[in-house]
């Protein structure tokens, strides 16, 4: 099962960058038995981090007022996560990110700028999934939604939630399967 933790933190980057890796050490702990620090921790050429002898599959975001940890074990494959509060988008940005169908959604909707915040963590989730970064492929992934479903097109799974109407966590992970998203205090 993956899980996925949210944490209510301060809005200085320092206490959010701090805040998702305690949530990970706690976790990696108390679910794991693996006492873990930031030397067990290695990067990808493209900077994603890994636990380089803890057999633990793990993600990390934050953005303004929140941490997320995203953990499971090794074998049940990678995991991307990403969080964002719910912030306005320039129609000039939301070109180069989203699709044709997208930009169509988001015209359409009644909350734009939650739309393109859920759009956006679905599409930088799946780029922190694959370790690529955020210099390619953010439109080679086309969503829609079927009430709270998110519909991608391909084999990963994409699951996403707001948070008191402020911020969105999604997750993109490589198979069905249990995930489930805790707030921890």
């Amino acid at each position: 099962m993956i899980r996925v933790y949210i944490r209510k933190c301060g809005n200085s980057h320092s206490e959010q960058h701090d805040t998702a890796y305690r949530l990970l050490f706690e976790k990696t702990e108390e679910l794991f038995g693996c006492s873990a620090g930031f030397e067990d921790i290695s990067h990808t050429d493209k900077g994603k981090p890994y636990y380089t002898d803890i057999p633990v599959e793990f993600n990390l975001s934050h953005c303004r007022g929140y941490a997320v940890c995203a953990v499971c074990g090794r074998d049940e494959g990678a995991v991307g996560v990403d969080c964002e509060t719910i912030r306005q988008f320039r129609e000039a940005s939301m070109k180069r990110i989203f699709s044709s169908d997208e930009m169509v959604m988001i015209r359409n909707s009644d909350s734009p700028d939650m739309l393109c915040t859920r759009l956006w963590t679905l599409k930088e989730c799946y780029v922190k999934y694959t370790g690529t970064g955020l210099a390619g492929h953010m439109q080679e992934r086309t969503f829609s939604f079927e009430g709270d479903r998110v519909l991608s097109d391909g084999e990963l799974v994409f699951l996403s939630i707001t948070i008191d109407d402020s911020a969105v966590v999604s997750l993109c992970c490589d198979r069905e399967r249990s995930a489930e998203f805790i707030l921890s205090p």
